[in-house]
């Protein structure tokens, strides 16, 4: 009987350019931020297709509603161990793969697989948003195909013309109880009802509204459909911004949705350069300004590292920085700029699985090894005072 080298996994050489020694991968998208977890789907995604030939293996606690639908829908994932007790965690034990190892899984096809023996293991702290603007491959999520006709008969039953193009909407409103208000991140409705009837009333769009129960009330009016509701759930809501010509979505995870799935994304008020990472997708971040009163450019602030979270908290605490909110003048602007860039898009968007063909077969660590603080392809826009 002739052995394959997979069969006795620590003697692999060149793992990833063969299909008998694939490069085994452990993601570990422990997330609980809807965003930062659609987010760390795609990087595990992506990472994984650095190699021709690779598995990706993933543990995560399924603790939010929303978890299990975006791990079905990351197709790129080999076999997924979840855990739906919030006590039981995961012992890093598992791979001490030597004789004698205390800790052993109950799934048999941990072992069976190989999970035990892999090249890679990816933790939180590696799956930053700015690692995919190092990454030869960026994944995209593909929504189950198994759930598409039930959810299609519910969005036509809430009210979308199935033979009419639709965007999405979405913004953080001061009632969402799973975060405590932000000034930083809540947006006013006023701006997004404003928004709604342009898109309507100018360039002829069906408008979805998809967000938290709580939210402020939008009156009704045709060519709107509001998903909000306690009984919407998330995989109607997910399902909506996958056929959407694009979605317009204020400083929330739900724009690292949009991304993930790869539908064109504009991110307004943002208060960091993160959320989106597609060459389609855009960025309109809050204007920001120094003690003295003088405006900082978003290339600046970004060349300086001051635009990450952590950074720009503690200027605008203790060091007497600013920040601004875009005017309802710029958003109006950014909506039709995402209306030209879709142009084309008459119907329900049909997402397209595009396979990849080039594989480095190698990585380098950091992940972000010579990158450029503008490597990013995301489209940033800065309009002048």
């Amino acid at each position: 009987m002739r052995l394959t080298p997979s069969a006795y996994p620590i003697r692999r050489l060149n793992p990833g350019d063969d299909p008998a020694t694939p490069f085994k991968i452990f993601g570990f998208p422990l997330a609980r931020a809807l965003g930062d977890f659609a987010a760390q789907n795609v990087i595990m995604a992506s990472i994984k297709h650095c190699f021709e030939h690779s598995r990706l293996f993933t543990f995560h606690h399924d603790d939010r509603p929303y978890k299990s639908l975006l791990i079905e829908s990351n197709w790129h994932i080999d076999q997924d161990f979840r855990e739906k007790d919030p006590n039981l965690n995961f012992p890093v034990e598992l791979f001490d793969v030597q004789s004698g190892g205390r800790v052993h899984h109950a799934d048999p096809a941990f072992e069976g697989q190989h999970a035990s023996w892999p090249d890679l293991v990816i933790t939180p702290s590696i799956m930053q948003m700015q690692v995919l603007n190092a990454l030869p491959n960026i994944a995209s999520l593909h929504f189950p195909d198994r759930l598409v006709p039930e959810m299609s008969d519910r969005l036509v039953s809430a009210g979308v013309d199935p033979d009419r193009w639709f965007c999405v909407m979405h913004y953080r409103d001061v009632g969402y109880e799973q975060r405590p208000a932000s000034a930083l991140r809540d947006s006013d409705p006023e701006q997004f009802l404003n928004i709604r009837d342009l898109l309507i009333d100018k360039f002829g769009a069906q408008v979805v509204r998809v967000g938290h129960p709580g939210m402020t009330e939008f009156p009704a009016r045709a060519g709107f459909v509001d998903l909000i509701g306690p009984s919407i759930g998330f995989d109607l809501q997910a399902f909506a911004i996958t056929r959407a010509r694009f979605l317009f979505c204020g400083a929330s995870g739900v724009g690292s949705v949009g991304s993930a799935f790869n539908v064109p994304t504009v991110i307004v008020q943002s208060p960091s350069e993160v959320g989106t990472w597609n060459h389609h997708d855009m960025h309109l971040c809050q204007r920001f300004y120094d003690p003295s009163g003088k405006r900082i450019s978003i290339h600046d602030a970004v060349r300086d590292g001051v635009m990450a979270e952590v950074v720009f908290k503690e200027l605008i605490k203790n060091h007497g920085y600013s920040r601004i909110n875009n005017t309802l003048d710029e958003l109006r602007e950014v909506a039709g700029m995402m209306v030209a860039q879709t142009a084309g898009v008459e119907h329900w968007r049909q997402p397209e699985q595009v396979p990849f063909t080039e594989f480095p077969n190698r990585i380098s660590l950091p992940l972000t090894l010579d990158m450029n603080p503008f490597d990013n392809h995301t489209q940033f826009i800065e309009f002048p005072e």
